[in-house]
């Protein structure tokens, strides 16, 4: 069923002579393909399929504010009626995850740095610049980054991996949320008014012709400008040691000095906190793949989590010990 949209969508778009190819994706429960045009000298596209219909209109809500604020985002082809499919620029196939495992790999530091260093300086620009642009009314999860809304990452964590994963007692689980709940209501101090990417990682990035793309900004929404920094600095998909750490983080400051007026010490407590956050929703995520998806390999990202959490609980002086040591 999913196959004959996108060949209606194809068709729609009046494309001849194309062949379909499902692409791996990630955690999404969308569905992405390369169309490949044979009449148009073998150009490519992406096309891709989504049930939550609310998902795909947020995503392309998103992506036209991107571009008419001269962010570099995907082309949009055409959409079917329904809005169940889309069709997009080909990027190809360069992530900036993929980059940074090729250059980590053949120890290209100083490479590899400038392209976070170059991703930092964009996104300042981008929280503060859509901050009062974005149309929230298309957020289909929720309009702000609250309470709520941390809660709930919260809660997913503590379903699929404290007690499903690890097995933690009822006791201990009393006492990591007691722990939590007094880190969430610092957290709301923040402001919360710009625009949060909530995604901000190098899966969500591409490289083509030397310029960097971003993709999947649908769970876009109001929040602390902390949240994106801290999902970039302390994701296991990016290579960080605390030299680099510093500097991205002074980098981003200064540019967002630049935009507005900011506590940089202050800034800073809330980072490491949000970190915290950040990273109990990636590993709630990562066990709701393994259990609920059939996706092992996740759970493979864990030993970085954990080290990286283990930094921050220390900054922060808190004692999540209900997780990491009884892994």
């Amino acid at each position: 069923m999913v196959r004959r949209k996108i060949e209606n969508l194809c068709n729609q778009f009046k494309l001849a002579s194309f062949t379909i190819q499902k692409l791996k994706g990630d955690g999404s429960d969308r569905q992405i393909f390369r169309i490949n045009c044979a009449a148009e000298q073998s150009k490519n596209y992406i096309a891709v399929y989504g049930n939550n219909i609310e998902e795909n209109r947020a995503f392309l809500s998103f992506l036209q504010t991107f571009k008419e604020n001269g962010f570099k985002v995907p082309i949009l082809y055409h959409t079917t009626v329904d809005f169940s499919c889309y069709l997009l620029e080909d990027l190809g196939d360069s992530t900036i995850k993929s980059v940074s495992d090729r250059l980590y790999s053949q120890n290209k530091q100083n490479e590899l740095e400038d392209y976070y260093c170059r991703i930092i300086k964009i996104l300042p620009e981008i929280q503060v610049g859509l901050k009062d642009k974005i149309d929230y009314n298309f957020c289909y999860q929720s309009k702000i980054f609250d309470k709520e809304a941390m809660s709930y990452d919260i809660r997913r964590f503590t379903k699929y991996y404290l007690i499903r994963h690890l097995y933690t007692p009822e006791n201990r689980l009393e006492d990591f949320n007691k722990k939590i709940s007094l880190l969430i209501e610092l957290l709301l101090k923040s402001d919360n008014s710009y625009f949060m990417y909530r995604d901000f990682q190098t899966r969500n990035m591409m490289l083509k012709n030397g310029e960097i793309y971003f993709i999947d900004f649908q769970s876009g929404r109001k929040g602390a400008l902390q949240y994106d920094l801290a999902s970039f600095i302390y994701s296991s998909g990016t290579y960080m040691n605390d030299d680099l750490e510093k500097r991205l983080i002074d980098l981003y400051l200064d540019k967002l000095s630049a935009l507005i007026k900011v506590d940089k010490e202050q800034f800073k407590l809330y980072l490491y906190g949000f970190g915290i956050i950040r990273i109990l929703q990636a590993m709630g995520g990562y066990a709701f793949l393994y259990y609920e998806k059939d996706k092992k390999e996740y759970l493979k990202k864990v030993p970085v989590a954990l080290k990286r959490l283990k930094i921050l609980c220390k900054r922060l002086n808190i004692d999540l010990s209900e997780i990491y040591e009884m892994c």
